[in-house]
């Protein structure tokens, strides 16, 4: 009788799939979308949480024997980001991501007088690079860390588009 409802592949009622150049993954319904050319980014109607997707073309083809290079570029770019927020890098790691070997960095620092975190992730496919980005507040709300946390597990890339 339920059959089809809440079933393997399903999103929640609560969540909506976003679809991208090249990728998808999980928001809140309730958030705010925009888009552009190479980004998807979520947001709740206030506050300043984000989640989005930006994907980048590569000038060449990544390839896996290139991930020690690919680990110094991008913790270069990391480092570049946090200097720029004149925040701190707090934390970094390899870690997976939708199957791909990605690199993952936490960045605190201050807009205002409001505490945030930024959580990036970079994973490379081909001639594409894809940075899955969370903004959250210091203290964020319950709503906004979950939807951090289904951006990072939701993420696919699609091959061949």
């Amino acid at each position: 009788m339920l059959g089809g409802c809440g079933g393997e592949g399903a999103e929640p009622l609560n969540e909506r799939r976003l679809e991208g150049p090249g990728f998808v993954f999980s928001a809140p319904a309730a958030w705010r979308i925009e888009r552009t050319q190479r980004s998807v980014a979520a947001h709740p109607p206030e506050g300043r949480e984000l989640i989005s997707v930006t994907v980048f073309r590569l000038a060449k083809p990544f390839r896996p024997a290139r991930w020690p290079a690919a680990v110094r570029e991008v913790d270069r770019v990391a480092a570049q980001l946090a200097a720029r927020l004149r925040g701190e890098l707090v934390a970094r790691e390899t870690a997976p991501l939708a199957g791909l070997r990605s690199r993952r960095y936490t960045i605190a620092y201050r807009a205002g007088d409001e505490e945030l975190r930024q959580r990036l992730a970079f994973a490379l496919r081909g001639r594409r690079e894809y940075q899955l980005l969370c903004r959250l507040s210091g203290s964020p709300s319950a709503a906004a860390a979950a939807a951090c946390e289904r951006l990072l597990s939701s993420f696919r890339s699609l091959p061949g588009k």
